[in-house]
């Protein structure tokens, strides 16, 4: 029979785990979803110490995954269209070797991948009116600024940001201390 086992782990961990193979997703995941926005608004929440909900995680291993068990890998680039919106990514299906992976992740897809992608990963804006397929991005990356008191805060706003953090294709001009 399973049991629940409460490890916590942080962050940083969590996310070392996905860089090094050891955390894939189910193959039943749905795609990628998130735009822009809500990454900077999860970060902005990570950052006043807001709870940002737990994640479940599987425990794989020769007993309960078999040769034709899928599962999927993380992204580790993202292309948002001119509304900052991801386009429809479909993850890629892999079978894995339980030796090196140990952990499927049945709950929190969205917010591991959407650190991932802004700590380790690509992302990049496709401009308005460009096709698909075109090769016309713009390459960003996450800018945190840490002074909360730049930004004007919308105070009549739900989940208004605190902090000044945004994707920039500026990033080498804004600031030394980028993600």
């Amino acid at each position: 029979m399973s049991k629940l086992i409460d490890n916590c782990i942080t962050i940083f961990e969590a996310l070392q785990n996905i860089k090094n193979g050891k955390y894939v997703m189910q193959a039943f995941q749905r795609q990628y979803v998130w735009s822009m926005e809500q990454i900077e608004k999860l970060w902005d929440s990570i950052l006043l110490d807001y709870p940002i909900a737990t994640f479940l995680f599987w425990r794989v291993d020769d007993s309960n995954v078999t040769w034709d068990t899928y599962f999927c890998n993380f992204l580790s680039d993202v292309t948002f269209d001119s509304r900052k919106t991801a386009d429809s990514v479909n993850y890629e299906l892999t079978s894995i070797n339980v030796k090196n992976t140990n952990t499927a992740i049945l709950d929190g897809q969205q917010r591991l991948t959407s650190l991932f992608l802004s700590l380790f990963g690509e992302a990049n804006i496709r401009p308005k009116n460009a096709r698909k397929n075109s090769g016309s991005i713009i390459r960003t990356k996450l800018l945190i600024e840490l002074n909360k008191n730049k930004i004007t805060i919308d105070e009549e706003e739900y989940n208004s940001k605190k902090y000044d953090i945004k994707f920039s294709d500026k990033i080498g001009k804004l600031s030394p201390y980028s993600v």
